[in-house]
């Protein structure tokens, strides 16, 4: 599966918004953060999703626009 596959897929499940972090403890933060101000991620479309360092950055192609 290509990035471009992967995008459409994520819109097809209701996605709206990704937000990446450096790594998993972020992630875990960041849930346990929306939680306890009582949000619900996947009901907003959003996920939250872990890169594996500060050094794994690239760019992100914008195919919605």
């Amino acid at each position: 599966m290509n990035d471009k596959q992967r995008f459409q897929l994520a819109a097809g499940v209701g996605l709206r918004t990704v937000v990446l972090v450096e790594g998993i403890s972020d992630q875990f933060a960041l849930e346990a953060l929306a939680e306890r101000g009582g949000r619900d991620l996947h009901a907003d479309g959003i996920s939250i999703a872990p890169m594996g360092g500060a050094t794994r950055t690239s760019v992100v192609p914008a195919w919605n626009r």
